[in-house]
């Protein structure tokens, strides 16, 4: 049986809509038929997970939550306790209701940056500075005229030093008698130092001093004076003892007589008539020295008879 051209392609066009349409069908019960962690994953195309893989569906204009659920191709219990909802639950439009969750992005880790380790900066040398070198200065009056300054003397104002070396004045100063000791910075060196003196003034230490400063010498000087009388306690000489003569010999005797045994006083007061013991006293020790020898031997004898 032939069929005219139009007709044929008619029928093949025909055949080929109801293929589709089967196509479709299979398509979409397919879809119905996936388990809901899949339909989930399959949502609004405008429903994106955040950082922590939530995904959210945003309340439009006259939506309900079973709206909402249906659309987001999950059941109204699952939504109510992913957002811990009931269903007299109110929401209002621009509300974002969570629908799902998906594992989140791993996150890349970077690398830990490592930082250069800076070596130490080389030491630097810084030398020390030198000591000075100077020459401390004071005068003094010496109440003791002992030479040394002792603490609680008092200090001469208007005391002129000079300090000269070979060549030249290196200094000059003179005194206050309250800012000193006063010291001058002086280079190494040998150095001769004078001071001037008052009217009636004598001095108890040099007033003319040679000194030799090396490097960081610090050499503190005092010169005493006093004025007034020259003798003094400590200076006095100590006393010679006289050589004994026959002339001197009854004075010595009478300063300091000579020393004499001692006796008991009663042989004292017997013996003084003429300077010694008299002989009865001495033959008398002797003879009783001599019975007591007797009587012992005349003891013993008695014992060896008995």
């Amino acid at each position: 049986m032939n069929f005219p051209e139009g007709m044929r392609h008619l029928k093949i066009q025909r055949v080929g809509q109801f293929i589709g349409l089967l196509l479709l069908l299979l398509i979409g019960g397919m879809v119905f038929m996936l388990p809901v962690p899949l339909q989930a994953q399959i949502l609004e195309p405008t429903a994106t997970p955040d950082a922590d893989g939530i995904i959210y569906a945003q309340v439009q204009v006259d939506d309900s939550l079973w709206a909402i659920a249906s659309r987001s191709h999950i059941s109204l219990d699952e939504l109510l306790v992913l957002n811990g909802m009931t269903e007299g639950s109110i929401i209002r439009v621009g509300d974002l209701l969570i629908i799902g969750y998906v594992t989140p992005p791993a996150t890349a880790t970077s690398e830990p940056t490592i930082t250069p380790t800076l070596s130490p900066p080389t030491p630097t040398f810084t030398p020390l500075p030198l000591p000075e070198t100077a020459v401390c200065l004071r005068a003094y009056v010496d109440a003791n005229q002992n030479g040394v300054y002792d603490p609680g003397e008092k200090l001469r104002p208007s005391v002129a030093f000079t300090i000269f070396n070979e060549n030249a004045v290196a200094a000059n100063y003179v005194t206050t008698g309250v800012s000193e000791p006063h010291c001058i910075k002086l280079e190494p060196g040998t150095y001769q130092i004078t001071r001037s003196m008052s009217q009636d003034e004598h001095l108890t230490t040099d007033g003319n001093v040679a000194v030799v400063l090396r490097q960081g010498d610090r050499m503190d000087l005092a010169f005493g004076g006093f004025i007034g009388a020259t003798a003094t306690p400590s200076q006095t000489p100590e006393p010679v003892t006289p050589t004994a003569t026959p002339e001197m010999t009854s004075v010595l005797d009478e300063v300091e007589p000579p020393m004499k045994t001692a006796v008991p006083e009663e042989d004292m007061s017997v013996g003084q008539e003429n300077g010694r013991s008299p002989a009865w006293l001495v033959g008398g020790l002797v003879l009783l020295t001599v019975l007591m020898v007797l009587g012992v031997i005349f003891f013993v004898v008695r014992m060896r008879r008995a």
